[in-house]
């Protein structure tokens, strides 16, 4: 993964953190807004079974991208307050 290098030509770390940090929290109340809105079986019926099964798996495959991408802020965000950034 490609980390931002802190520099004098370029965004300052303050500004740096700010951001990243912004983000790895918008994407954790996505996942907290994700995980609330988890399909129920009774928002399935009179279909069954069938749809609520494909209906939870789309839905855990929803979650795992916004995880995916929470995760790389979160290490992106970690290396700036590290001072790693760039490696």
């Amino acid at each position: 993964m490609t980390k931002p290098s802190v520099n004098l030509n370029g965004t300052s770390r303050g500004e740096l953190l700010t951001q990243t940090g912004d983000a790895v929290d918008a994407l954790s109340k996505a996942l907290e807004a994700l995980y609330a809105s988890n399909p129920h079986g009774r928002d399935y019926l009179p279909q069954g079974g069938p749809d609520y099964v494909r209906a939870r798996a789309e839905h855990a495959v929803r979650i795992r991208k916004v995880d995916a991408v929470y995760e790389e802020m979160l290490v992106i965000h970690l290396s700036l307050v590290e001072g790693q950034e760039g490696r």
